[in-house]
Order: C-alpha cells, then structure tokens, then sequence
C-alpha cells in the first residue's frame, strides 16, 4: 500500500489583492466568484457552455443552486482560455469523476461551491479545493465516528470551538482526497489530518507521496482547504474581478 505524507497548516485569511498573473516557474492560483456576480457576467458565463451544461444547471429547483453551476463551469471555462490562450476545450473524467484537461497533462484544476461562493482552483501539479458554510446548526457529531479518526475527535471535542475545527478538518479530508483524484471512501476516519506532518496509507496508487495542505477562514464564515503536492509553490489569490470581461 503507498504511504502518504501530509503537512497541514492553518494560515491566516488572504487579502485577495491579486491582480496581475506574473510569469513564474510555477502555477497555484486560486481564484473567489460570489454568487452575487452581477447580471451580465453570468449571461456572459452561460456563453462559453455547451448546452448540455446550461441543461443540467437547469436541472436544479433552486435558483442558488443554478447559478452555483453556471457561475463555477462558465468561470472554469473563462479561466482555461485565459491562462492557455485556447478556445476549443475538451474535459474528461477518470474513474472517480474527477475532471480533467484533455491533451494538458501539466494543468490541472479542481472546482468547489457551497453557500456564497465558487472557489476555483488552478495549477501545475494535481490540486483539490474545498469550501463550506460554517453552519453553526449543522449536527456534525452523528458524522463524527465513520469519517474522522480517534485523534481528530478528541481535538473537534475539545476545541473552545467544536463546529470551527469540524470544518477546518472536514475541509481538508475534501480537499486531500480530490486533489489526489479519489472520491469519499470508508477509509477516512484512517486519515488524520491535524495541523503538522501526519502520514497514512491509501488503498490505491496516488499521483504524489508528499501533500501540503494550507485552511482558512474567508470572509468570516466560509472555511476554505487547498491540497497540493509539496513543491515550490507560493498560492496566489485573485477576486473574480481581476479577469477581464467583455
């Protein structure tokens, strides 16, 4: 079974001043759309998608939950042809429903939106985003036993916060497992993920031993996660804002 290392870090908020993509060896940019995007910029989004897109947005009851969809694979769309300077794009998906580039081995992406926001997530190397809502109503103890180990329990118990840490290690068990291409499995609560160096064993081949992962609170009551192999990376965070349309 492949061993994994994990370095997991609570950092402090980002400003999310970015404005300029500057040309650097490496790429780890994380971009924010608030569901609040105005008018015009998600009729500009529904464009770029293709119709069976726009038809399973469609799909939703709510008017939340289409606009999550349009704004996050319209704004996926917009950034792809920003950063590759390409018109025709084409995804596909692995085993696990993970999305990927075709013909682009060295650019990945990965996409999350929960609440008010759609995060978006674009590298170089494999990478996983996830966001929740910190939803101080939401029963997570009934969660607690399948999906967390004994350690991760007793720091969510303990915790002068308990809801605040569910989320930060629940953010990071999404982010780990979508950025090494897996889904949600029954071995989770086998992964600890507490602040420092942690190292586990996955069942099935991943693409890299070495993992970072770096949390957050945005805007005060969004928890954010971000997994990346541990290279030279410096993330870098833009507001939606800072990508020209028209």
């Amino acid at each position: 079974m492949p061993q994994i290392r994990v370095f997991c870090k609570e950092i402090s908020p980002p400003d999310w001043k970015e404005h300029k993509r500057s040309q650097t060896d490496s790429v780890l940019d994380i971009w924010r759309i608030p569901l609040s995007s105005p008018d015009h910029v998600v009729e500009h989004l529904k464009e770029l998608l293709t119709d069976e897109e726009i038809q399973q947005a469609d799909r939703y009851l709510q008017k939340e939950d289409r606009i999550r969809q349009l704004l996050g694979k319209g704004f996926l769309r917009k950034l792809i042809q920003f950063y590759l300077n390409e018109r025709q794009i084409q995804f596909g998906k692995n085993r696990f429903n993970k999305p990927f580039l075709i013909g682009r081995d060295h650019f990945h992406f990965n996409i999350s939106h929960s609440g008010k926001w759609v995060v978006i997530a674009l590298a170089d190397c494999e990478v996983g985003i996830d966001i929740e809502p910190l939803d101080s109503r939401f029963e997570y103890q009934e969660l607690l036993s399948g999906i967390f180990s004994p350690s991760e329990i007793e720091f969510i118990e303990k915790s002068p916060d308990p809801v605040h840490s569910f989320y930060r290690i629940w953010t990071r068990k999404e982010a780990l497992l979508k950025g090494i291409g897996q889904g949600i499995t029954d071995q989770m609560s086998e992964y600890c993920l507490l602040d420092g160096l942690q190292q586990f064993y996955f069942s099935e081949k991943i693409p890299y031993e070495q993992w970072d992962i770096r949390s957050f609170v945005m805007n005060s009551n969004h928890y954010v996660s971000l997994a990346f192999p541990s290279k030279e990376h410096r993330p870098r965070f833009f507001n939606w804002d800072s990508l020209p349309f028209g």
